[in-house]
């Protein structure tokens, strides 16, 4: 029997849901919805106006129709964090008084208030006299979880999980990509939203290395901006409708005497059809009032124990999922 959820991303710029459908044949997509964010409203993943967002998240579900309830989302930026950390190899009963310290060392609030879980990572190449082994953990803070868990309320859902971004995003593409992408590979995700950039450097199909930097979209609008001297709306929508990303600077270099002429600094990032930003100045028409359009950031995995009917499976090699409990340990 299929299970139907949706799909829940808080951006700081727009808003962002879909419904599926699970089962053995794998997920189908039924609906997808995307509503701008209040300004000002989230922040650097942090919801400054629950309200306000419950509002805009029950506008998006309801113009489109989707009434399934279950549902998972996410939470990102400075109240989470991912790790992947080396300890002496030890039972499992022995490894979660351990990991509790651990987890107090890499982070920057105190561990009774945060709600954290972790996963023993078995990567293919792993030797199994090793003295060590690798333990992803993520925390984030309860506060933080119990508000986005609140809002989701407010706007009719029933949470069933929280992913953490970079895992979700890793595993979402590895699997669309077939189950042969990324073995014996090193592969980097790079997740660019409107605020911050997920950066996920995946290991034979494993995350090994996850991080979040405060750059984004916005940073690349405000750069076309002073670039060229119009204002941030009209570089936003310059960026969206004109602009491509330079796929020269992805490949090897071209030979010295090929090598074309070095654009101004902040003009040559993207080009619309071939060109640079320079030659759209002249055909480029100013923006209309209903400019704007989505496309940002997004999904690493909370599961919340007290919303769930089934608890997870032990990890496979091609998949870590975490469940974060908002009960006292």
């Amino acid at each position: 029997m299929a299970h139907t959820y949706v799909g829940v991303d808080l951006g700081s710029h727009t808003i962002k849901v879909v419904e599926v459908a699970g089962g053995r044949g794998g997920v189908q997509l039924l609906n997808v919805g995307v509503v701008p964010t209040p300004p000002g409203t989230i922040i650097n993943g942090q919801v400054n106006d629950p309200e306000a967002v419950a509002q805009a998240l029950k506008q998006v579900l309801a113009t489109n129709g989707i009434k399934t309830r279950a549902a998972v989302s996410v939470l990102s930026g400075q109240s989470v964090i991912v790790r992947i950390i080396s300890v002496p190899r030890m039972a499992p009963g022995e490894l979660k008084n351990v990991m509790r310290h651990e987890i107090e060392r890499h982070i920057p609030f105190s561990i009774d208030e945060v709600v954290w879980d972790y996963r023993v990572i078995q990567r293919p190449d792993e030797d199994p006299k090793s003295p060590n082994m690798e333990v992803i953990f993520a925390a984030a803070q309860e506060d933080a979880v119990r508000s986005h868990v609140e809002l989701l309320q407010a706007a009719g859902l029933e949470p069933h999980a929280i992913e953490v971004e970079p895992l979700a995003v890793s595993r979402l593409l590895l699997d669309l990509a077939g189950p042969e992408v990324g073995k014996g590979e090193t592969v980097a995700i790079l997740n660019i939203g409107a605020a911050t950039t997920e950066i996920a450097i995946v290991r034979d199909r494993l995350l090994h290395f996850p991080r979040t930097i405060p750059i984004g979209g916005e940073n690349l609008t405000k750069a076309i901006a002073e670039a060229m001297g119009i204002d941030v709306g009209m570089a936003e929508r310059m960026k969206r409708e004109h602009a491509q990303l330079r796929r020269e600077f992805f490949a090897a270099p071209p030979p010295a005497e090929e090598a074309a002429p070095a654009a101004p600094a902040g003009r040559g990032l993207f080009v619309p059809t071939g060109g640079t930003l320079d030659e759209a100045e002249e055909p480029f028409a100013p923006p209309t009032p209903e400019a704007a359009a989505p496309a940002e950031e997004e999904l690493p995995r909370f599961e919340l124990e007290e919303a769930l009917i089934t608890t997870p499976a032990e990890p496979e090699v091609e998949a870590l999922d975490f469940e974060f409990s908002l009960e006292d340990e």
